[in-house]
């Protein structure tokens, strides 16, 4: 009863990130953060650590102290560390602090996006530990991400100078509610599809609609599983349409791509179960088939994108490599390698590369993120970063990779993980979706349900007789 509770209040978070623009506001992201730990904690009191998820667990709660006590190292008065900048600013000010962050208040403010997503992350893991769980999670995703889109559509026919209850200021030619940002919402819209998607190819599977054609009665079992199936393909539909309304070329392109690995994988997955059971009678058949599914299902896809992402393709042909973000690249970088070892403190971008701007890029719009995730985690924490994320993707690709492994049944699911990675790995090159704390909530709430599906059947003894 009090993991159901907790769960339900943990739906209201996600929600809660999502309705309130990604929870952008400094105030709000804070108190999210905030309450959600309580809940983390408590949930973790009561319900004790996830057995099949354990490892991936502890690797959790350890990058999440170590990003935690890296950011307040960089705020700390250390003289021999300190940033250069605050010996120039000496000879203005008598006092100052000789930190490595160069504003430690406002890597000490940002602190709480930070963790915000291994918290999340975390506690999903302790909330749904088993199969049926972790799919209701991923089912509230795709519903609640699916109604979004349907009222996002909506909203952008009938009202596209409305964002949720407020006026839109940006983007006016582009579906982004409920965020502000046309690229975030591409992510998000992507993520939604692809999990919409798996929830059609795995109850499609359960129901045999052969009794569609010899008008027999459904068993209660499957008349749920339509009913499910109908709302999947909702979602599917009205969050594939939004994402191509955002016209983000970045969610729209790096969304084509995980569906280049998520639709192959499947069927080849699909066709390795049916050869299990005996379906094909040489070697040769069953490579063939396999072959052939694959191939299929690539084709469809790009076919499905160049037929509907129009408007993406268009934006790319006309504006191209015309960008303010690669212009402004090579500063970014430059800026990053000057102080590669400890940064410049997290969360100081706006106040740290205006000093590196090149003014052949102009003095168009305020960059206070540098449009690339890897750039600026790397320019405000320096090689730390990048050695954390190593960890934080092998674990991730390690789980996921054990789940295309031990299960059958429910493979799409660790499939689905990888696509879902893919996804963020790529469009964080460009772009700042997973800055955002709202999205950043619903990709570490769904990476969580996936390896909880990849690691439910860890038991070697049992694996042979147990392999869903």
């Amino acid at each position: 009863m009090t993991r159901r509770l907790l769960s339900y209040i943990f739906f209201g978070f996600v929600a809660f990130g999502l309705l309130t623009y990604g929870a952008v506001n400094p105030l709000a992201g804070s108190i999210f953060t905030l309450l959600l730990s309580v809940i983390a904690i408590f949930a973790l009191a009561t319900q004790g650590e996830p057995k099949a998820t354990a490892p991936v667990c502890r690797v959790a709660i350890v990058l999440a102290l170590v990003l935690a006590g890296w950011v307040i190292i960089q705020t700390l008065p250390l003289d021999k560390l300190a940033n250069p900048t605050w010996q120039d600013l000496g000879a203005f000010v008598s006092a100052h602090p000789k930190t490595i962050s160069v504003a430690p208040a406002d890597s000490l403010a940002a602190l709480a996006n930070l963790i915000a997503p291994f918290v999340v992350f975390i506690t999903a893991l302790v909330l749904f530990p088993s199969d049926e769980e972790a799919r209701r999670l991923l089912s509230f995703i795709a519903l609640f991400g699916g109604a979004l889109a349907i009222w996002a559509i909506c909203e952008f026919t009938f009202s596209p100078h409305t964002l949720l209850l407020e006026e839109k200021r940006y983007y006016l030619d582009s579906l982004t509610a409920p965020f502000a940002n046309r690229n975030t919402a591409g992510t998000f819209y992507g993520l939604v599809s692809m999990i919409s998607f798996v929830g059609i190819y795995i109850e499609a599977r359960v129901i045999d609609f052969r009794n569609l054609m010899f008008g027999k009665r459904f068993p209660s079992e499957q008349r749920r599983a339509i009913w499910h199936l109908a709302l999947m393909f909702a979602c599917f539909s009205g969050s594939t349409a939004a994402l191509l309304l955002t016209k983000s070329r970045g969610g729209v392109g790096c969304t084509f791509v995980a569906y280049l690995l998520l639709v192959p994988s499947v069927l080849w997955a699909k066709t390795e179960e049916r050869n299990g059971r005996g379906a094909f009678s040489s070697s040769r058949q069953r490579l063939a088939w396999r072959v052939g599914r694959v191939v299929g299902g690539g084709a469809g896809v790009m076919l499905v994108g160049a037929v509907f992402a129009d408007r993406a393709l268009f934006r790319a042909e006309v504006q191209g490599l015309d960008d303010l973000r690669f212009c402004v690249a090579p500063a970014i970088l430059q800026s990053a390698k000057d102080n590669q070892l400890t940064g410049v403190g997290f969360a100081t971008f706006r106040l740290f590369f205006p000093a590196y701007r090149d003014a052949l890029c102009g003095v168009a719009g305020v960059w206070d993120r540098a449009h690339s995730v890897y750039l600026e985690a790397y320019l405000g924490l320096g090689w730390v970063f990048f050695a954390l994320l190593l960890v934080g993707v092998a674990v991730l690709v390690w789980t996921l990779a054990r789940g295309i492994g031990t299960r059958r049944s429910l493979r799409a699911y660790p499939i689905l993980g990888l696509a879902i990675l893919v996804l963020v790995l790529a469009h964080s090159s460009i772009d700042f979706s997973v800055q955002i704390p709202g999205f950043a909530t619903v990709f570490a709430a769904g990476m969580a349900a996936v390896a909880t599906i990849s690691r439910g059947r860890s038991s070697s003894s049992g694996r042979a007789q147990n392999r869903k």
